[in-house]
């Protein structure tokens, strides 16, 4: 059901991804996993409420999990807490400095006009954002 539901995300059903990511959670429970793909379904349909409260638990249940963190952050600076976001984001970045998530993290705070966030040259970056052109 799982992986059906991360499918159903990838082809942006998301209404149907959280039908079935709820019906895992009734069975299974709250698991970090379901949380976390609840939380980017919610914030892909505009739901923040449901998306926060889905990544505070991602995060609560796993928190040394940088991807969960990156989720928390982007839905609270949608949300007008940028603060929160930043502290989410530079939280990344100081502990998972060559994680995808944290080379996103960089690109977020660089985006809100923290440049100094951006090494020269992170290959991180390119895995996110894609590759400069030649």
């Amino acid at each position: 059901m799982l992986d059906r539901a991360r499918s159903l995300g990838l082809l942006e059903d998301y209404e149907a991804a959280i039908a079935d990511l709820e019906k895992a959670r009734d069975i299974a429970g709250w698991q970090a996993d379901i949380a976390l793909y609840l939380a980017s379904a919610h914030r892909a349909l505009g739901e923040l409420e449901p998306a926060l409260d889905a990544a505070l638990q991602a995060v609560e249940m796993d928190p040394e999990n940088p991807t969960a963190r990156l989720e928390r952050g982007n839905i609270q600076m949608l949300m007008g807490k940028e603060s929160l976001a930043r502290s989410d984001w530079n939280a990344i970045i100081e502990r998972w400095p060559s994680s995808p998530a944290a080379a996103a993290a960089r690109a977020n705070l660089a985006a809100l006009g923290e440049p100094e966030a951006l090494s020269p040259y992170d290959p991180a970056v390119d895995e996110v954002v894609g590759a400069p052109p030649k």
